[in-house]
């Protein structure tokens, strides 16, 4: 019995030793390994999502994928947006295009500026980047208020989603590349936008002393009607929804609906009287509110006009169908 415990008791040093050497060298092995390595080795095994920074880049990869399949991977461009807790991934990346809180005023305008840059492929500028602009003889006075223009900004991009997906590239890729200057206002009165065609593109500018949303759709209709006379579109009869005898720079307030308020109006304001082309983004104006005006009810002269104008956008731009109600035409086809 004595000699049977000696060599069982050999045989249990012996066995140590060999432990002993076996983690010696898997010891060694570790040191050799990164230390993002380990991060990932140890969140293998207490998560299903790893996280690991490499490059000031944060991808995510699913563990339960031994491929490197681009597909398998979210990629963010800025470290701190996401964060692992209780197994789950939270984005810190703003919904609805509303930043966080806890941003400066000047980040909250820049990633407003890369989201309208990013969906509509248009600069925004404003503040001391068009402080020497002047446009049809005018002057401009910059806007320093940064909450009015966050605001400015994000009723910006509300007015532009009321376009369809691709309107505003497609006009680009015409020929026609869109700037938009928001400045506080213009030397001359009364002034609330002005759109300037120029051998680089068009710069529509808008005065933010004034309310946002009509100034900014009367000019995006100047920029449409640059595209479609590019395209070899003119509005050849329009006249002839006009009073009889009427020409345009002659004004005559029994012809304007916000002065009569009546549905029989041949304009919606004093201001559409003054050119053609006027008449046309007036009236584009009235057809982008969010109330209804009784002059755009079917059949009236004023919705004679709009009908006209939706049917010359519905045939020279791809993006626009005749089989879909556009915003603007959501009144006309009602």
């Amino acid at each position: 019995m004595r000699k049977n415990r000696i060599n069982i008791g050999i045989k249990l040093i012996i066995f140590s030793f060999v432990l002993f050497a076996f983690g010696f060298l898997f010891s060694l092995d570790l040191q050799g390994n990164s230390k993002e390595d380990l991060i990932a080795f140890e969140k293998t095994k207490q998560a299903n999502v790893i996280v690991s920074t490499n490059n000031s880049t944060n991808i995510i990869k699913n563990n339960n994928s031994n491929t490197n399949n681009p597909s398998d991977n979210l990629v963010s461009d800025n470290k701190n947006e996401i964060k692992e807790s209780n197994d789950k991934i939270i984005s810190t990346i703003p919904e609805n295009n509303v930043p966080p809180a806890e941003l400066s005023i000047d980040a909250k305008i820049e990633l407003l500026q890369k989201d309208i840059k990013n969906r509509y492929n248009l600069d925004v500028f404003f503040g001391k980047e068009i402080m020497n602009y002047t446009v049809g003889g005018y002057n401009i006075e910059i806007e320093n208020n940064l909450d009015k223009i966050y605001n400015s900004l994000g009723e910006l991009n509300n007015c532009l989603s009321l376009y369809p997906s691709g309107f505003f590239k497609e006009i680009n890729d015409g020929g026609l590349p869109l700037t938009i200057y928001l400045i506080k206002k213009y030397s001359l009165k009364d002034v609330t936008g002005i759109t300037e065609k120029n051998g680089r593109g068009v710069i529509i500018s808008v005065a933010l002393d004034f309310p946002f949303s009509d100034s900014f759709h009367h000019e995006v209709y100047h920029y449409i009607e640059y595209y479609i006379n590019s395209k070899g579109g003119y509005y050849t009869n329009w006249n002839n929804y006009n009073p009889s005898g009427f020409s345009y720079g002659s004004y005559d307030n029994s012809f304007t609906f916000d002065s009569t308020f009546s549905e029989d109006a041949f304009f919606v304001n004093s201001y559409a009287q003054s050119y053609e082309y006027e008449d046309r983004a007036s009236t584009f104006e009235y057809m982008m509110t969010n109330n209804k005006i009784s002059a755009l009810n079917y059949g009236n002269n004023i919705w004679l006009k709009a009908k006209v104008m939706c049917e010359m956008i519905d045939y020279y731009l791809d993006t626009v169908s005749s089989n879909v109600t556009e915003y603007w035409e959501r009144f006309i086809y009602s």
